[in-house]
């Protein structure tokens, strides 16, 4: 090889090493780590299972995604800087930030654990545009609201007597029973008699459920309306 050929292959050389390239290098797995797919988790099923129609709204996913925080938080501010002026919070003139504040901090609301029990049961927008929290709220669930209770959760046994080993009459995910009152039949304690209408034939099945597996759906709630491009919460109630 003379000079110039030298010279000119170190040139080469020499401005390679000077570019910036991205080596792709193989990894192997560490020895504690699973090249597994991770298992996604099913939707609940059922009628009036929790969805998440407010992620679709950016003013309301940020919404949601703000209240999520100030719950976790037991951020009064934060709440009730989401929160109208005039909220709602009972059907007798209970009003306002300054009521709001009171019953937060108030041991027999317990508020803070009403909020807790109401994030998971989803996001709806009504049909007027408002922000409705749990989502069943805004369906139309049946019955007397006075009398009709949710199944929170996936089958969860109907049961022919009020005890955990009775048989039982069938399973229900999330659908909306019918209290069953008898001024001559007292429940037992953690039991509560229901009437469930059967979709299949139109029948009714009645008998037990666990008590802490219902929910009233006049049960506290949250609307927020839409207020400046922002929503503001403007309820938290309970009762009808």
């Amino acid at each position: 090889m003379n000079r110039c050929s030298l010279v000119l292959l170190l040139s080469v050389l020499l401005a390679g090493c000077n570019e910036t390239q991205e080596l792709t290098v193989p990894v192997e797995p560490r020895a504690n780590e699973s090249s597994a797919p991770l298992a996604t988790v099913s939707a609940p099923q059922g009628p009036f299972a929790p969805r998440d129609d407010c992620a679709a709204d950016p003013a309301a996913a940020a919404f949601q995604t703000r209240l999520r925080e100030v719950v976790a938080a037991r951020d009064v501010a934060g709440l009730l800087a989401i929160t109208d002026p005039a909220v709602e919070l009972d059907f007798g003139g209970g009003s306002g930030h300054a009521e709001l504040r009171q019953r937060l901090a108030a041991k027999d609301h317990d508020l803070w654990a009403e909020l807790d029990r109401i994030m998971p049961l989803g996001c709806a927008i009504d049909q007027w545009g408002n922000v409705v929290l749990p989502w069943y709220f805004a369906q139309d669930t049946g019955g007397d609201p006075f009398e009709t209770m949710l199944v929170t959760g996936e089958n969860v046994p109907l049961l022919d007597a009020p005890a955990a080993n009775a048989p039982v009459l069938a399973r229900l995910s999330w659908e909306a029973v019918q209290l069953w009152i008898s001024p001559d039949v007292q429940d037992p304690p953690g039991f509560t008699r229901v009437s469930w209408a059967k979709a299949q034939d139109g029948d009714a099945l009645i008998g037990f459920m666990e008590t802490a597996k219902l929910r009233s759906v006049i049960d506290y709630r949250l609307v927020a309306d839409k207020t400046g491009g922002d929503y503001r919460l403007s309820a938290f109630i309970a009762g009808d």
